[in-house]
């Protein structure tokens, strides 16, 4: 995988800085990759054996924190695990704020903002990939992540990162019969279409 900002190490990091004292969030986007990519975390999270205290898919647009700068004070949440939502571009006063009062990982395959200065906890895939297949890739780097592979290729075909050669051969080592012109007829595109009308 090719990165723009960060990479795996920086996954790495954050993960062997969670204590039994954290109380971890996860905040995800709406759609199907931000879903998978979210549903994926939570899974590593629980694998290691911490709890996720609270997870939450939200449209993209500006303000989408407020909410939740109160809510994870209430909550004594410490660390946020943050994917799919181009928050630096979107709303980076807000990211840069939620960064001063809490530890942050923001995992993301969208462009980054020129304006951002501050890339501590920041990974940036390049153009290409998709937000799912990242947390599976860092996920198999801290546990096991074969009961995973369905989401993770849903992920591939819903943002169409099957473009990427890396992830094409991902979803083909998995399941053969996937051709992009009959995604539909996948089992990871069949799920795709399950997600996206749900």
């Amino acid at each position: 995988m090719e990165f723009e900002i960060g990479n795996e190490k920086v996954f790495l990091d954050f993960v062997k800085s969670i204590s039994k004292k954290d109380k971890i969030a996860i905040l995800s986007h709406n759609d199907n990759d931000g879903i998978v990519a979210g549903l994926l975390m939570e899974r590593v999270i629980n694998k290691l054996g911490f709890k996720t205290e609270s997870i939450d898919f939200l449209d993209i647009k500006e303000g989408m924190l407020d909410q939740f700068f109160v809510k994870f004070k209430k909550n004594k949440i410490s660390k946020i695990f943050i994917s799919d939502i181009a928050i630096d571009s979107i709303d980076l006063k807000a990211f840069e704020k939620l960064k001063k009062i809490f530890s942050v990982l923001l995992i993301d395959h969208h462009v980054s903002n020129p304006k951002m200065k501050d890339f501590s906890g920041v990974i940036k895939a390049k153009d290409g990939y998709c937000c799912g297949y990242m947390v599976y890739r860092f996920g198999e780097r801290v546990c096991d992540m074969e009961d995973s592979k369905l989401l993770a290729s849903t992920s591939i075909i819903a943002d169409m990162a099957y473009k990427t050669k890396e992830c094409f051969h991902f979803v083909k080592k998995e399941y053969p019969n996937f051709i992009p012109e009959k995604i539909g007829e996948s089992a990871p595109g069949h799920l795709s279409r399950e997600i996206s009308s749900s």
